[in-house]
């Protein structure tokens, strides 16, 4: 560890948790000299009593609202969000839900202050391969979250976009939209369907794992990914056995511990994998992480074994020291006992649509940090194989 060289800037980090945060918000929100906050949320929010009293409590901080928020953040709801905010004069954004919810509204502040579609504003792949995302250097709108579902988006900068005519993903960061604080709120927690929170909260984990496998993490980021990645595995243990409802909160915890460590030290094969098949085939995203988790760690286990004994704490924490099991199979373990392989299928692909899938998922950003380098489509395609090999 002494040898180790690293970056790492941490970002501020303000949480509230409790039926008392409203006031909070509204401290936060004359914090950042925010006088016209609008609200993004989803339908189902708003009909809850909670979000009457947020508005009550808000008063005339609050200078409009809307619900136009579509699953997967499509690009027309983050473009009609972005007019919004400017009709409306506002000066900060409050979004309310998972995300699509939070998503939207980072990526509908960045449309507004830099005044270009966002295909612009997005990551782009040059014709050498690398990639590159354009500074976005106007000044953004100060973002507050009150979340619902356990996403790591609810701590992240990046806004990842949907466009259904060509289902390509665009992509855009901007520290900028870094939420300036967090509010839990039990009673909004409560609003969400279980099935949605445990599809959430299942993709956190394994984007935990993932980074958490990394070679290239740093002690700071190990820390937030470890805890983070314990109380989502505890939590989703519990969720499948039907021992008891799920601490949401614990949840929601979890989902910020692994996002900040994910943000710092990147993601891999698999978040671009679930990000191409995703958006090819609108399957939930937990589901598919989970799905191919074990097969892209089996990928990448020639380069990540000195990563061994960051796993076995995570999957296997009640083993004695020495356990020689490959995490990749404790990680199959662990996903079997919570159903995942009695889902249906995600990888019953025809090989123009897994050509499609490798291809897109080579010009995501999270490739190129894969531990195991990767520079073209004949090993992606070959991992899909395989998959599909042990499912059929």
């Amino acid at each position: 560890m002494s040898d180790q060289s690293f970056r790492y800037i941490s970002p501020e980090l303000r949480v509230y948790q409790g039926d008392t945060v409203f006031a909070n918000l509204r401290t936060e929100l004359n914090r950042a000299g925010c006088r016209r906050a609008f609200l993004i949320h989803s339908r189902s929010i708003g009909e809850s009593a909670a979000f009457g009293r947020l508005r009550h409590e808000l008063g005339d901080l609050l200078c409009g609202a809307s619900a136009a928020v579509k699953a997967g953040s499509p690009v027309d709801s983050v473009m009609t969000m972005a007019e919004h905010l400017r009709e409306a004069s506002a000066d900060g954004v409050i979004a309310i839900g998972g995300g699509s919810a939070i998503v939207t509204a980072r990526a509908a502040s960045v449309v507004l202050a830099e005044g270009q579609h966002p295909e612009v504003l997005s990551t782009k792949r040059a014709p050498d391969g690398t990639l590159t995302s354009p500074r976005l250097r106007a000044h953004k709108l100060p973002q507050f979250v009150i979340p619902t579902v356990p996403t790591t988006a609810i701590a992240r900068a990046g806004s990842a976009l949907h466009e259904p005519s060509t289902r390509r993903r665009l992509a855009l960061f901007d520290p900028q939209t870094r939420a300036r604080a967090i509010f839990v709120h039990p009673e909004l927690l409560a609003t969400a369907p279980a099935a949605l929170v445990f599809n959430a909260a299942l993709h956190a984990f394994c984007s935990g794992i993932e980074t958490l496998e990394s070679p290239a993490i740093d002690p700071y980021s190990e820390a937030w990914l470890l805890h983070g990645t314990r109380l989502l595995s505890a939590q989703l243990r519990a969720m499948k056995a039907g021992r008891k409802a799920p601490d949401r909160a614990a949840l929601v915890t979890g989902a910020i511990l692994t996002g900040r460590g994910a943000d710092a030290t990147g993601g891999g094969l698999l978040s671009a994998l679930t990000h191409a098949i995703c958006s090819r085939f609108d399957e939930p995203n937990g589901w598919v992480a989970a799905t191919l988790l074990p097969d892209c760690m089996r990928f990448n286990e020639a380069f990540t074994v000195s990563r061994s004994d960051a796993m076995h704490a995570v999957l296997s924490p009640d083993t004695t020291n020495g356990d020689a099991r490959r995490p990749a199979d404790l990680a199959e373990q662990f996903l079997d006992r919570l159903g995942v392989s009695d889902r249906p299928r995600i990888a019953q692909m025809n090989e123009e649509q897994i050509r499609e899938v490798a291809d897109l998922a080579l010009i995501d950003w999270f490739s190129k940090i894969n531990p195991r380098p990767v520079n073209e489509p004949a090993p992606v395609i070959e991992l899909l194989h395989n998959l599909m090999g042990r499912q059929s």
